[in-house]
């Protein structure tokens, strides 16, 4: 796991996180209606790999439990210090059957942006810090599952040796029925020859990885090179962002 998390932290302490957005990402505001067709405030959510992402004050805000894991500690004081209303996190205790040698829990209430008035009442974020890959069973049925998650980047940033261990952790975080909503890549190798992050994951890769753990269904394909003239610079030819919705089997007896 230290091997894992330890180019991610140089990316951190070298302050390059070029991919957080400014901004809430459009296809969550776009698809949410697919995780949760009803209204449903107060619903939990689940953001692996999350880093800074602002998704989860926008979700806070608008009343869901949500709760975001990341191996870097950077991230989730960064994220207090962005989105919080105090600026920096508080401890926050995590279940009986979370190892607290290997997980912190820490708690965020979103501010809420000037000017604006909010309908529901804003709930804290809890952010858990820790290989999100090591989640196992007991860690997951100590969490209780989610009913949704948003994967914007989470796949593709693992290396490939890890998918498998990444989408059995997810896998066994989410509900039965629950779904994730999950952005991946298609696109060439950069300079060099060099494969990722972020790494292409395509259709027939993603379903593969799925087999027996989640249903596949395409929401959207969109050619974004010309959107993103950073992946120009690193030398792709192309760049697809797909847009999917998983949803989690019930698992064998």
């Amino acid at each position: 796991a230290e091997d894992r998390l330890s180019s991610w932290q140089e990316q951190w302490d070298a302050k390059r996180t070029g991919w957080h957005m400014r901004d809430v990402s459009p296809v969550l505001t776009k698809h949410l209606k697919e995780l949760f067709p009803a209204d449903a405030p107060g619903a939990r959510m689940l953001f692996p790999l999350c880093g800074k992402t602002v998704d989860m004050a926008f979700m806070a805000l608008n009343g869901f439990n949500v709760v975001g894991v990341d191996g870097i500690k950077e991230a989730i004081y960064d994220f207090a210090a962005e989105q919080g209303a105090t600026e920096t996190p508080a401890p926050a205790e995590l279940p009986q059957g979370v190892d607290p040698a290997r997980f912190c829990g820490y708690s965020v209430l979103p501010k809420t942006p000037e000017g604006q008035e909010q309908g529901v009442a804003p709930q804290p974020v809890t952010l858990i810090q820790g290989d999100f890959l090591a989640l196992g069973k007991q860690e997951a049925q100590s969490l209780v599952p989610f009913e949704a998650a948003f994967d914007r980047g989470s796949l593709v940033a693992v290396s490939p040796s890890d998918r498998q261990a990444y989408m059995a952790a997810l896998a066994e975080v989410i509900a039965p029925g629950g779904k994730v909503l999950l952005e991946a890549f298609e696109h060439d190798p950069f300079h060099n020859g060099r494969l990722g992050p972020p790494f292409e994951v395509t259709e027939a890769q993603l379903r593969e990885l799925c087999d027996g753990r989640f249903e596949v269904r395409p929401l959207s394909r969109k050619d974004a090179l010309d959107d993103m003239p950073m992946m120009r610079e690193m030398g792709v030819t192309y760049f697809t962002v797909c847009v999917y919705i998983l949803q989690r089997m019930a698992p064998a007896e």
